[in-house]
């Protein structure tokens, strides 16, 4: 980048590193620092001459790759863990640096300094709100926007297909009731960074809340990739944690469920795999279960009864029938039994069913 003065001229503003490459970390703490390292390691400004330079250089106090400058200023800026220098330096013989340019720079340094704590402070805002601030996972409310958008890439696109696993540590109170919170909360960071190497870049892994995870598989081909996720899940969990001197072993069943309705939302597919992940609890824990389309299609249509019934019941849809009972030995009816019926738009005249 560079400061344009009068349209033709311009003073660079270099890379904060005159001796190692742009990719690698200055060394700081190097007793022959580059320029821009010295000013790191004293946060001082600094105005030099050629000749103070090569002082310097002579004193052993820094060092220089290729030539050196006619003029050079640096002010540092900022705090840890994010530090910069601002510098301009020149080679041409007329032109040096005074103190005046160098309060103009440290107002420059100021200010960016504060536009860079302000996006700092933005962008750190913007993770919390997506993000659990144990593991750094993205949250529920992130974990939901990406299913949601990888359904509606599947209904453009029949052939796409994604599973939802669900996952859940067995007898974690327990370790936490055992071993306290801190432990509780080390095996939560450990976990999801083991899961985070049996999956995909492009998957995605959420805490959903307290100890319940969910994964996010995308662009599957087959229901096997979701199977070998859980898996390589579970085998890894088999090595035990060392979290501060205290070993846990811990394990976790996970339920799977996949977008097999076109009518699929994240509610019927987080609901399936909840309900498969119990099933693995049922079942001795240590597992994972897939959760069958039959059941998966029954729990869809309760569901859309379930909403279905609350329109109902504002909508004054139920009503009452009374059923005859009779006495046998006089065959005269002696009271009756009263029967709730529902007269729904969609499906006509429906007995009562129990919907939990």
């Amino acid at each position: 980048m560079g400061l344009v003065i009068d349209n033709e001229q311009a003073i660079t503003l270099p890379y904060a590193v005159d001796v190692v490459p742009p990719n690698e970390v200055i060394p700081l703490d190097n007793e022959k620092p580059s320029i821009t390292g010295y000013v790191l390691n004293t946060n001082k400004p600094l105005l030099a001459s050629k000749q103070k330079i090569q002082s310097m250089i002579n004193a052993n106090q820094l060092y220089v790759k290729g030539s050196l400058p006619n003029a050079w200023l640096g002010v540092p800026f900022g705090k840890p863990p994010l530090r910069g220098v601002v510098v301009v330096q020149s080679y041409t013989e007329n032109i040096v640096f005074t103190q005046k340019d160098e309060q103009l720079l440290c107002f420059v340094a100021r200010h960016i300094r504060n536009a860079i704590e302000r996006m700092q402070a933005r962008a750190d805002l913007q993770f919390l709100a997506l993000h659990d601030p144990l593991t750094k996972l993205s949250n529920r409310s992130l974990f939901n926007d990406r299913v949601n958008h990888a359904l509606n890439k599947c209904r453009r696109h029949k052939n796409k297909k994604i599973a939802l696993l669900f996952l859940d540590l067995d007898k974690f109170k327990q370790v936490n009731d055992t071993n306290g919170h801190h432990i509780g909360d080390l095996l939560l960071i450990e976990v999801a960074k083991l899961i985070q190497t049996c999956i995909r870049e492009t998957d995605t892994l959420s805490r959903l809340g307290g100890d319940e995870l969910g994964i996010l598989l995308e662009d599957i081909v087959s229901a096997e990739l979701a199977q070998r996720v859980a898996n390589k899940i579970l085998k890894a969990l088999q090595t035990p944690f060392m979290l501060d001197k205290i070993q846990i072993n811990t394990s976790i069943s996970i339920g799977i469920a996949f977008n097999d309705q076109s009518d699929n939302t994240i509610d019927s597919l987080i609901i399936c795999a909840d309900k498969a992940m119990y099933k693995a609890k049922q079942r001795g824990r240590n597992r994972f279960i897939l959760h069958q389309g039959e059941e998966q299609s029954g729990m869809i249509a309760t569901k859309i009864i379930e909403q279905d019934a609350l329109k109902g019941l504002i909508e004054n849809q139920f009503f009452f029938i009374f059923q005859p009972i009779v006495d046998l030995k006089t065959g005269y009816m002696v009271a009756a039994e009263a029967l709730v019926r529902w007269n729904n738009s969609k499906m006509g005249d429906l007995t009562f069913r129990g919907v939990s």
